[in-house]
């Protein structure tokens, strides 16, 4: 840059990937300089100007300004103190004479005079940007100007902004038509030689000259070249921009003229001497095609180059050129056949010598160039071919259709269609009209379907009415026309009952075009829909006038009263309106539904007989139907056929029992269904067992047959447990019930064990919370018990062993048969009497509230526990009990108020620790807090274990309640962890004392323990306890409701659903697996490589960045003459390149937003397109990249969840080859790579690598007792420095001795000092495959075996890696070492194939294990890889 500039205004440019950070320069230049410069930027990006005080500031800008972390200075230079103005906020409507008279006339400008010989920039004169600049006379009227202008008047009701303008960093920014274009290229001849001779010299010049990009075809047969305006120059990029499509156009005619083409005939006699000529010539100027086999010579090269000259002239004097003629063919009247001749390529057809054929479209003409004896001959063979043409123009069905199928979008696609048929035929597009050609008439006809077929017709039907948003509805169609742009049609019909929407659009895009219809329109359609409640509910809303309170809420909500429709007959509720207005009034509805819904499930506990007499009881049962206002009746008839009827009786200790009239279809929620089976588990045709079999899948039958061949059949009454496949339940009990014969072999109680025994499988289940068991009457049917009898035997039963089973909570009798259902009923009512409700009660739900106790000292107890099996072996236990009785090492004793705390449980803790005086304590360790602030824990001794006192919010807060209880939760588990706690027993947080809701604070903290504990499989805790008092009715029931919404999903259908795919398709490998590898993806061996892009088809990103690095240039190249912009749907795909996969594909991500959740997010469907486009190719695996983690934005969490999320739900599905999926860890972010690593657990299960125990042959001569015991051989694969292993052996690969070479070596050298390099020197004789031993001096090993790699061999590849570990391990065994650390040899420079020497190291162990059982020796104990 020279010596440093010295001025006031210095201007300052520089490389930068990034805008202006005018905050950044400004403090950098003031630490740098110490001077405080006025900094001003304009349109330029990466300049500014830099305004000192005085000219001393600027003299050490020229070396400071050269950091490289910083910015790269392009240039510093001193620009004169501006005359000028920058004027923006001008008017768009303006001209250069208004601004003109508005700075020379002094009443605008606030009496302000300038100097008249103003001027207004005509170059910088851009209204419709906004901005102007004026040439002012001094720097005075500058100044002026610049500081009155806020009292300057409205120029055209504008107010102007005025500041001094610099060239130097200020544009001229004009819009210009950046659309890119395509130029046809006449002679495909003429472009074969563009792009092979003269490519890189055009892009050069054409980039120069014009700033644009130039976009070659795939191939020179299509001859179109695209053309991109591509200019970063701030300067003139305007200028440029106004003619670059003129200039381009020219300028590649020009080219082409320049080309020149010479075929010519070369006779026998001159052959060798041609072929001298050629063989000689070394020039990159000239396409010589030589086919003299044929005796023809094709010579393209450029008019005046040097190269062609000579070449034409040594030719020429071998054989002197003929007469050359040249005849035109011209169809003036018929342009479409002069480019479907083209096309077509029917030019290659004509054998003549030396004639050369020529297509001029736009004139209209085919000329034929050639020697004058054979161009007659060639122009009549050209007329022949024309006249052969066949062509048939395309009947378009109507204008729809005409606007898709004449679109350059359908050319394209037509094209491909036309291309892959083979044949000599194409297609024109003439205005409106489509003309198909052919040298075969009857190809025509197809032809014609199949481009007909590229456009659908649909209509789509879309049920209700436009409802008083006609307007918005039709914006809508049009904006969804819009979108698809010129590739669909829409037009609607719309009636009373529903709007037909007509679709006519292309073939591919039709499912996306309605899923978007459905989508956008349907929710603006008002319809009616009936309200899914029951009828019960229905009756009991009308019966109590609770509609006038629904149609007030309604109106609040400001929406039409007649949006709810209510038919007083039928007992019938509907909505009708649009869906948004459709959900506030369900909603509505639902709020008072809910309070009506009867509850039974939260009367519990064995010994209710203890606090009250049955009459009590029954008076409290009694009295909670009348607080719901409940209709309980006996079922009529009719009701059975109608409706799902319940009848329902309620034991003493709370357990129920139901009636219903439905299939098992309907009752798939109950956790368990109950299936009657013969011994052998065979379901029959059918009946109940097949119909569970068939709609659970062959799991559940696979076990059953799996139960059998282990253990044998099952007899009479005994049951057996299987999972439940793809049902909603959780498991199946199958069970063999006894046949009726007379009652002579004790039949009834043969009934009852088989009842008893599934009631007790189902209590003693551990893993799963089984609450709800569907039975139907077990021996009637095929067991020939009569429905009386089994229902009588089977209640008389539960009402006697019912209660010894507290897990199992509600009985379902189920019955399709109305009649038996009938029966049942009675049989019920006549054992439970009043205790029998009958009830057309079809939802039956339950929450705090809903039963109270009538009288003090009434109370239902619940005893038991509730066990939730969380990631890594741990337990949350739900108890019922009282909590100062808990034995664990932690008790949380939760208090509003601190120092002194309060409430019932320390109260209760207080009384049982007689010894200390445990409120004293707890306000002590308070007081020693500096600040007791909501959430603070202090600890002190308990009566068992120890307590932490935590200080909780006295009121529940709505805003922040769920939030603040979230904190507790997590505090007290996280101080046990510090304290390494494995117990900690914990009450219903803030119930029992401050009013928390139960159901808010039970859903809050099952959710917070569940994800702290997945978070932290590994932590100290063991089991996690929520004691419950057992007399505390309405947190029981919450509690019970929140685990009922929580694990309703049955976790192992997963494993169905997989088992299930892999049966129906034999070619499935149901062994996928997903790995996590640290290292470079551009270095994976996979088939497939993802990398992500910010932008496509120019990529950019890190991770393509090193992708095209490895692959070569052909990976942007490929994408850029495959794809205009990013596939729709799918990715986008190249070829491997270099690198060592089949396949890239490329996934376009956009910057993080936070606000997007869930699906939104985006990273999951860009996982499963890659997943689904991988599998659909045939790939067997697939590498990925932690996406977004780096300049993306997504933090890894976010990342990983969907990523892990993607991946589990894609190997749900059928797939057909993909197997293997590998994420890659970028090594040195250790966050990514934790969060990764301890995300994939809880998706996938861990594989376990299994240890091979070789049993020792005990010879008979062996004297060695060390050697008698069983022994494991076992191979470890680890990631990192070889160097740094601390096993007993160290293999080094090399590939010269004794001066070693290659990374591994030379890391070992480096590692282990010179003396190695001179032990190594001192070798002798040492040649390829041996394995020489050395010292390991500084490492960590006792020695290191050198192995001399050779060239690869792949026919030899596995016995030599097979053989030098079995050198290795025979050396070990004479130095007595036992383990060994070894590289992936030869994989790196020496490119051995990395599968060869996995299969060669396994090998040397298996042939080891044979010796070993000849020698009694060991082989060996640890193999590191």
């Amino acid at each position: 840059m020279g010596e440093a500039p010295s001025g006031k205004f210095i201007v300052v440019k520089w490389e930068s990937k990034h805008d202006i950070d005018q905050e950044r320069l400004k403090t950098f230049v003031e630490v740098k300089t110490k001077e405080c410069p006025t900094i001003v930027t304009g349109n330029i990006k990466h300049a500014a100007l830099l305004v000192f005080k005085t000219e001393q500031g600027t003299n050490i800008l020229q070396y400071q300004l050269l950091d490289p972390e910083f910015w790269k200075v392009q240039s510093i230079s001193v620009v004169e103190e501006s005359t000028s103005l920058w004027v923006t906020n001008i008017p768009a409507r303006c001209e250069e004479r208004d601004l003109f008279r508005f700075f020379t006339n002094s009443v605008s400008l606030d009496n302000l005079k300038l100097d008249t010989h103003l001027k207004v920039d005509h170059d910088y004169f851009s209204p419709e940007d906004g901005v102007a600049v004026v040439h002012l006379k001094t720097l005075t009227d500058l100044n002026d100007a610049c500081k009155k202008q806020k009292k300057f008047k409205k120029f055209k009701d504008c107010q102007l902004f005025l500041t001094p303008f610099y060239k130097d960093i200020y544009g001229v920014q004009k819009p210009i038509d950046e659309t890119p274009f395509t130029m046809d290229i006449k002679d495909e001849t003429k472009l074969m030689y563009m792009m092979e001779f003269w490519k890189e010299e055009i892009e050069e010049e054409i980039k120069t000259l014009y700033c644009t990009k130039i976009n070659w075809p795939r191939d020179h047969t299509i001859c179109k070249v695209k053309f991109t305006f591509d200019c970063h120059h701030d300067d003139h990029r305007s200028q440029r921009g106004k003619k670059w499509k003129a200039d381009v156009d020219n300028k590649f005619k020009d080219y082409q003229e320049q080309i020149k083409i010479d075929a010519r005939f070369v006779d026998d006699s001159i052959k060798s001497e041609v072929n001298g000529i050629i063989d000689k010539y070394t020039g990159t100027k000239v396409s010589v095609e030589n086919n003299l086999n044929s005796n023809k010579l094709l010579l393209i090269g450029r008019n005046k180059e040097e190269e062609w000259m000579v070449l034409q002239k040594q030719l020429d004097s071998i054989q002197p050129p003929e007469p050359k003629a040249t005849a035109k063919v011209r169809l003036e009247s018929n342009r479409p056949r002069v480019i479907a001749f083209k096309d077509m390529g029917l030019k290659h057809t004509m054998e003549f010598k030396s004639v050369v054929v020529e297509v001029d479209i736009d004139g209209c003409t085919i000329s034929v160039t050639g020697n004058a004896t054979e161009v007659p001959n060639a122009e009549r063979n050209v007329l022949k071919l024309l006249a052969d043409m066949c062509e048939q123009e395309v009947h378009i069905p109507d204008d729809d259709y005409k606007q898709i199928l004449t679109t350059d979008h359908m050319k394209d696609e037509i094209d491909k269609c036309i291309k892959k048929r083979g044949t000599r035929c194409a297609f024109v597009s003439a205005g409106d009209t489509m003309i198909l050609f052919s040298m075969d008439n009857n190809e025509l006809i197809d032809m014609e379907k199949e481009v007909i077929n590229l456009i659908a017709r649909f209509m789509l039907k879309l049920e209700g009415r436009i409802y008083r948003n006609k307007e918005i509805f039709e914006k809508k169609i049009k904006a969804i026309e819009e979108e698809f742009s010129s590739h669909a049609r829409l037009s609607h019909q719309e009636s009373n009952t529903d709007v037909k929407i007509s679709i006519v659009c292309e073939q591919i895009i039709l499912r996306n075009a309605i899923e978007k219809i459905k989508n956008e329109l349907g929710p603006l359609l008002a319809r009616k829909e009936p309200l899914r409640i029951s009828d019960f509910i229905v009756k009991y809303i009308m019966d109590n006038n609770t509609i006038s309170n629904i149609r007030r809420d309604i109106r609040e909500a400001k929406l039409s009263e007649n949006i709810l429709v209510i038919d007083s007959e039928l007992k019938y509720l509907a909505v009708e309106g649009v869906e948004e207005d459709r959900k506030k009034v369900v909603e509505i509805v639902k709020k008072y539904a809910h309070g009506i819904y009867a509850s039974w499930r939260n009367l519990s506990g064995e010994t209710i007989d203890q606090y009250c007499e049955k009459s009590d009881f029954q008076t409290f049962l009694l009295q909670t139907i009348k607080t719901h206002s409940c209709k309980f009746k006996i079922a009529r008839k009719n009701e059975l056929k109608e409706s799902l009827i319940y009848c329902v009786a309620v034991m003493k200790s709370g357990q129920a029992i139901f009636v219903v009239n439905a299939s098992f279809n309907d009752l798939e929620n109950a956790d368990v269904i109950v299936s009657v089976t013969n011994p052998e588990l065979k379901p029959g045709r059918k009946g109940l067992a097949r119909d569970l079999v068939d709609r659970g899948g062959e799991i559940i039958q696979d076990k059953c047959d799996e139960r059998v061949k282990l253990k044998g059949s099952l007899g009479i009454s005994e049951v057996f447990v299987s999972d439940a496949g793809k049902l909603q339940c959780q498991k199946i009990i199958h069970a063999v019930g006894p046949v009726w014969q007379g009652g002579q072999n004790n039949e009834e109680q043969m009934l009852s064990v088989t009842l008893e025994n599934i009631l007790k499988v189902m209590n003693n289940d551990n893993e799963f919370i089984l609450r709800s068991i569907a039975t139907p009457l077990i021996g009637h049917g095929q067991g020939k018990f009569s429905a009386k009898r089994s229902a009588r035997v089977m209640l008389r039963t539960l009402n006697d062993k019912l209660k010894d089973y507290p897990n199992v909570r509600e009985i379902f009798l189920v019955d399709f048969d109305p009649k038996t259902v009938r029966t049942i009923q009675k049989e019920m009512h006549a054992l439970f009497g009043e205790l029998c409700f009958h009830t057309p009660v079809e939802n039956i739900g339950f929450g705090k509230g809903t039963v109270v106790s009538t009288k003090p000292g009434l109370f239902c107890l619940r005893s038991g526990s509730r066990r939730i099996p969380l990631p890594g072996g741990k337990v949350l236990c739900i108890k019922w009990g009282k909590l100062q009785d808990t034995g664990t090492e932690i008790i949380v004793s939760p208090t509003p108020t601190a120092p002194l705390p309060s409430g019932l449980i320390i109260n209760a803790l207080a009384a049982k620790s007689v010894h200390v005086d445990l409120k004293s304590e707890c306000s002590k360790e308070f007081k020693k807090q500096p600040k007791v602030e909501n959430g603070t824990i202090v600890q002190t001794v308990g009566p068992v274990g120890s307590i932490y006192h935590l200080k909780i919010e006295p009121k529940w807060d709505q805003g922040k309640g769920a939030k603040n209880l979230e904190d507790y939760t997590k505090s007290c588990l996280s101080r046990a962890i510090l304290n390494k706690i494995k117990f900690i027993a914990l009450p219903p947080i803030g119930v029992a004392d401050n009013s928390y809701p139960a159901v808010d604070v039970a859903r809050t903290m099952i959710r917070t323990v569940a994800l702290f504990v997945k978070d932290k499989p590994k932590c100290s805790l063991e089991e996690i306890n929520i004691v419950i008092h057992d007399t505390d009715m309405s947190t029981t029931s919450a509690f019970e409701h929140v685990m009922g919404e929580m694990f309703s999903r049955r976790p192992h259908r997963l494993e169905a659903n997989i088992l299930d795919s892999v049966k129906e398709k034999k070619s499935l490998d149901s062994n996928a697996t997903v790995e996590l590898v640290k290292g470079s993806l551009e270095l994976a061996t996979t088939d497939v490589i993802v990398g992500t892009t910010s932008s496509f088809p120019n990529l950019n990103g890190a991770i393509v960045s090193a992708l095209q690095k490895n692959g070569g240039p052909s990976l942007q190249r490929e994408l850029r003459n495959q794809y205009r912009s990013y596939p729709g749907n799918g990715v986008a795909v190249s070829g491997g390149g270099k690198l060592k996969c089949k396949r890239v594909f490329y996934s376009l991500l956009e910057q993080y937003d936070p606000k997007k959740k869930g699906p939104d997010v985006g990273l999951h469907m860009k996982v499963t397109q890659c997943l689904q486009q991988a599998d659909n190719e045939g790939m067997h695996s697939i590498a990925f990249p932690t996406f977004g983690t780096g300049n993306f934005g997504y933090p890894a969490q976010v990342s990983a969840d969907q990523m892990f999320g993607a991946i589990r739900t894609f190997f749900q599905t059928t797939r057909h080859n993909l197997i293997t999926v590998v994420i890659f860890l970028y090594a040195p972010d250790n966050e990514t790579s934790q969060v990764f690593e301890k995300s994939i657990g809880s998706f996938f299960q861990p594989y376990v690598q299994p240890t091979v125990d070789i049993k020792q042959d005990k010879p008979g001569d062996n004297k060695d007792k060390a050697l008698k015991a069983n022994f494991k051989a076992s191979i470890i694969t680890t990631f990192g420095n070889l160097e740094e292993s601390k096993t007993d052996v160290i293999l080094d690969t090399t590939t010269n001795f004794p001066k070693l070479n290659g990374i591994i070596p030379q890391n070992l050298l480096k590692a282990a000092g010179k003396e190695l390099q001179d032990e190594c020197d001192a070798k002798d004789k040492v040649t390829e495959n041996m394995v020489v031993k050395t010292k390991a001096y500084k490492l960590k090993c006792q020695n290191i075996y050198h192995f001399v790699m050779p060239q690869w061999n792949q026919a030899k590849g596995e016995t030599i890696i097979s053989d030098c570990i079995y050198k290795c391990l025979m050396m070990m065994k004479g130095d007595a070492l036992t383990s060994i650390a070894v590289p992936a040899i030869g994989t790196g420079g020496a490119k051995y194939d990395p599968a060869t020497v996995a299969k060669g190291i396994c090998r040397s162990l298996n042939q080891l294990s044979i010796n070993g059982r000849q020698t009694g020796t060991p082989r060996l104990a640890n193999l590191s890889r």
